[in-house]
C-alpha cells in the first residue's frame, strides 16, 4: 500500500501539516461509519486501522491501514459516502 505522507516533497507536507488538524481516538473507536457524508480523509500516523464493510451475514474486513496511510480517501474524492467503517485497533493518532 502507498505510504501517501513519503510521497509527499517537504514543502507540501509542510502545508498538509498547516491545514490538518490532529487527534487521538482510543482502541475500538469508530474513525468513519459506512453509510454517513464523506466530507474528511484521515492520515493514520501512529496506530492501526481496520477498515471493513456490512454484508448480508455480517461485517468483512477489506483491509487494515496504518502509520502514513490514509483512509476515507475514496468517499471523499469520488462518491461523497462513506462505502466502509475505520475502527481503531489500538490507539490510533491521525
Amino acid at each position: 500500500m502507498i505510504n501517501f505522507l513519503d510521497s509527499l516533497y517537504p514543502e507540501e507536507r509542510q502545508h498538509f501539516a498547516e491545514l490538518a488538524s490532529e487527534r487521538t481516538f482510543a482502541r475500538g473507536a469508530k474513525l468513519m461509519r459506512e453509510g454517513e457524508s464523506a466530507d474528511y480523509v484521515i492520515l493514520i500516523l501512529g496506530g492501526l486501522v481496520q477498515v471493513s464493510v456490512l454484508e448480508k451475514d455480517g461485517t468483512r474486513v477489506i483491509a487494515t491501514r496504518g502509520p502514513g496511510q490514509l483512509v476515507g480517501e475514496r468517499g471523499a474524492l469520488r462518491v461523497n459516502v462513506r462505502s466502509a467503517s475505520v475502527i481503531a485497533l489500538e490507539t490510533v493518532h491521525a
